[in-house]
């Protein structure tokens, strides 16, 4: 296994961990090197910093998340201002 896919696996295990906290010597476990070496690599293949990584993704999730639940409220109000006859065509659709 070469660097690359060994970084490639590290990051997955970083995208589906995003959710809880990130044990940054397991990552670098499953990149078979330490953490500091880890961190400096990853720094200097993606230009920023792994903390600042993981912070930017958890942001970048709950914003989306967040656009969302505005996007299902605007439904939900809109529908509401359909009247009923209007309402009962949509539903079949």
């Amino acid at each position: 296994m070469d660097l690359l896919d060994r970084m490639n696996s590290a990051m997955e295990y970083i995208e589906t961990h995003l959710s809880e906290v990130i044990d940054y010597d397991q990552v670098s476990r499953i990149a078979c090197c330490s953490t500091y070496h880890f961190q400096r690599m990853f720094s200097f293949i993606t230009n920023v910093s792994l903390s600042e990584y993981i912070r930017r993704r958890r942001l970048i999730l709950r914003t989306r998340a967040d656009c969302l639940f505005l996007i299902q409220d605007i439904l939900d109000v809109y529908v509401l201002q359909i009247p009923p006859h209007a309402r009962n065509r949509l539903q079949t659709v």
